[in-house]
């Protein structure tokens, strides 16, 4: 789960960070796609999926890892082994 990695910003500067990834960098948007449910139940799985990210952000908080939050670009990004 944990990965090695070294970022390296546009400015050049570089730095070895120690990650969990939540999502890989990709090109794609990674999406849950309700387009074939009603539009009460999209809103409903709408609000159920927020309520789930506020409580993965809440449970992330606890942990004391709230101010952790990082994105790095995909160009910047070389995974050590």
């Amino acid at each position: 789960m944990l990965k090695n990695l070294t970022y390296t910003k546009e400015s050049g500067k570089s730095s070895s960070r120690v990650v969990i990834p939540l999502t890989e960098p990709t090109e794609f948007l990674l999406a849950l796609d309700v387009s074939e449910f009603p539009i009460e139940e999209q809103e409903a799985y709408a609000e159920a999926v927020a309520e789930a990210q506020e409580m993965f952000k809440q449970l992330i908080k606890e942990l004391g890892l709230g101010s952790q939050y990082r994105t790095f670009k995909k160009a910047g990004i070389h995974y050590e082994d």
